[in-house]
C-alpha cells in the first residue's frame, strides 16, 4: 500500500532557520523561522525529546474485500524481545454505505471478546505467528486489526514487521 502522510507542518515559502529545544522535563519543541508574512515564527512540538514509549498501539487502515467474506486467519510477523510484548486484536464487519470507510469496529481477541488478545511468545529473531480468526465474526466484507506492544527496557523494544491476512468467499 502506498505511505499515509499522519503529520507534519506544510511551510510553502521555505524555511529560513531553524532551532530545537530540550526542556528539563524532557518535552523537545522546534522553533521555526519561515518566509510566511502572515506568521513568520512557527512552533513545533515534537513530544517526549530523548524518551522512549513504554507502550503504544498501532490501528490497521480497513481492509475492503469487495464482497462478504469469511476471514479465516491472520499471520504475523514480530520480533519480541524477553522483557517486551506483542499482542493483537481482529475486527471484522459489513460493509456502511457500500465501503468500509464508515464503519465501526469492534476489536476481539481470540475468545471473541474484547478482553482477550491473541499473543506472541519471545523470540530471538525475527518470528511469525499465525492465528485463527473466531468463525464468530463472519461473514463481513471490512476488515482491521489492532498490535499493542509495550516493553520495560528502551533498549529492548518489540519490533511488528508486518501481517498477512487469509479470507474466502
Amino acid at each position: 500500500s502506498a505511505p499515509v502522510r499522519c503529520g507534519g507542518l506544510n511551510i510553502d515559502s521555505g524555511v529560513n532557520g531553524i532551532s530545537s529545544v530540550l526542556e528539563q522535563d524532557g518535552d523537545a519543541y522546534s522553533y521555526i523561522v519561515t518566509g510566511d508574512i502572515s506568521a513568520e515564527f512557527k512552533i513545533i512540538e515534537g513530544g517526549p525529546g530523548g524518551q522512549y514509549a513504554s507502550a503504544g498501539t498501532f490501528i490497521s487502515g480497513p481492509f475492503d474485500a469487495g464482497y462478504q467474506t469469511a476471514f479465516n486467519r491472520f499471520d504475523v510477523s514480530v520480533n519480541r524481545p524477553n522483557v517486551s510484548d506483542i499482542q493483537f486484536q481482529v475486527a471484522v464487519a459489513p460493509a456502511v454505505g457500500g465501503n468500509c470507510s464508515e464503519v465501526i469496529f469492534d476489536f476481539v481477541g481470540p475468545g471473541a471478546t474484547s478482553s482477550d488478545f491473541f499473543t506472541t511468545s519471545v523470540t530471538s529473531g525475527i518470528q511469525s505467528f499465525s492465528f485463527v480468526i473466531p468463525p464468530s465474526l463472519n461473514p463481513g466484507r471490512c476488515f482491521k486489526y489492532k498490535a499493542f506492544l509495550s516493553t520495560t527496557d528502551p533498549l529492548s523494544t518489540p519490533i511488528f514487521y508486518d501481517m498477512t491476512g487469509n479470507y474466502s468467499p
